[in-house]
């Protein structure tokens, strides 16, 4: 290849030395964590609309009611209000 083929490698071997030695050894919620972090950083309009996306599929539904009178409770919220949920239902059983 000529020039043109060298100009492409480039970015890959600049994003390969600046990428930390312990990325390979993270987990992978904890490496998407770092990665979102990165492209909040990188553009935080898109940061804004990620956030955005995420508050509006907050959901609450019940599942169906097994045969002892039990039912399963979904939940999507933030992590604060189901603390707190957790800790009424904790504090009335």
């Amino acid at each position: 290849m000529g020039r043109g083929g060298s100009s492409l490698t480039r970015p890959v071997g600049r994003a390969r030395r600046d990428q930390p030695r312990y990325l390979t050894s993270l987990n992978w919620n904890r490496f998407q964590s770092l990665l979102e972090a990165k492209i909040i950083e990188a553009n935080p309009a898109e940061g804004e609309a990620r956030a955005q996306a995420a508050e509006a599929e907050s959901f609450v539904w019940t599942g169906r009611t097994t045969g002892c009178g039990l039912k399963t409770l979904y939940t999507r919220t933030e992590a604060g209000e189901i603390i707190w949920f957790v800790a009424m239902l904790e504090k009335t059983v």
